[in-house]
């Protein structure tokens, strides 16, 4: 498998800029958008998709060298239902260990909300 700090990753401009609904629900700043770590050693390198609930980022795990994929909801409620989604999902993958499965490696939280790292 090729280093995906090697690959060329289009970044493309997701306009999900932080509004509150009202109901304490907000849409979250593109992972994309911010340059530098995510929990002190995944360097983001731009985003690969997108759907009706997250985001997935491409990112390179510093410490043990390794490319990940980062996913996130893209909607924030404070550790609430969107948040407790990502994490049973987090739990329900770790038990899988299949070839046509995702290896789960972390679930990180940055204060705002949980990030799955596969």
């Amino acid at each position: 498998m090729a280093d995906a700090s090697s690959q060329s990753i289009p970044t493309q401009d997701v306009r999900a800029r932080a509004a509150d609904d009202g109901a304490g629900i907000r849409r979250a700043r593109s992972l994309s958008r911010s340059p530098g770590l995510l929990a002190g050693r995944y360097e983001i390198l731009g985003y690969l998709g997108a759907g009706g609930m997250g985001e997935v980022i491409a990112a390179r795990d510093r410490v043990l060298g390794r490319p990940v994929a980062i996913k996130r909801s893209r909607l924030i409620d404070g550790g609430g239902r969107f948040g407790r989604r990502l994490r049973r999902e987090a739990r329900i993958a770790a038990r899988v260990a299949h070839r046509a499965v995702v290896n789960v490696y972390d679930l990180t939280y940055d204060g705002e909300q949980e990030h799955l790292v596969m």
